[in-house]
């Protein structure tokens, strides 16, 4: 769930297929990975090359610089080769849900997720990268996202 409320969040599909690797020759083409074990300055790298908007945008590296994610992410013990999170769409919906009713006393989805972090985290010098880490444009987060 860190990756949903400790960075711009992403949909739902991007996370739901992410493996754990820790080598780049383990890239395959059309996959996310999560990337770990100190990559240059990163202890943690996301990596998307299947997502809605990929053919505009490209495969996106993203370096994870928020250290209460980091955190979560060490306390997972994650294998190698396996999936992050290995349950189906409706189940990982579920948790988010019984996740952010807890925190927020309110059960949210993930696009109720992403509109209230482009709405709260609204700053013009960052609204190009914010929206670049989400995996959309600048007019799909101002059109969509951004409530007034």
């Amino acid at each position: 769930m860190g990756f949903y409320l400790l960075q711009p969040p992403r949909r739902l599909k991007d996370y739901q297929n992410i493996t754990y690797i820790e080598n780049r020759k383990s890239i395959k083409k059309g996959e996310n990975y999560l990337l770990g074990k100190r990559q240059g300055n990163n202890e943690y790298i996301l990596i998307f090359d299947n997502y809605k908007n990929v053919k505009k945008m490209g495969t996106q590296v993203l370096p994870i610089d928020n250290k209460d994610l980091i955190k979560l992410i060490k306390k997972q013990e994650l294998k190698v080769n396996e999936r992050i999170y290995d349950k189906s769409p409706k189940s990982f919906r579920t948790l988010l849900q019984k996740t952010t009713k807890v925190f927020f006393k309110e059960s949210l989805n993930v696009n109720d997720i992403r509109i209230l972090h482009s709405t709260f985290n609204v700053n013009i010098r960052n609204l190009k990268e914010d929206s670049r880490k989400m995996g959309h444009s600048v007019m799909m987060k101002l059109n969509n996202y951004i409530r007034t």
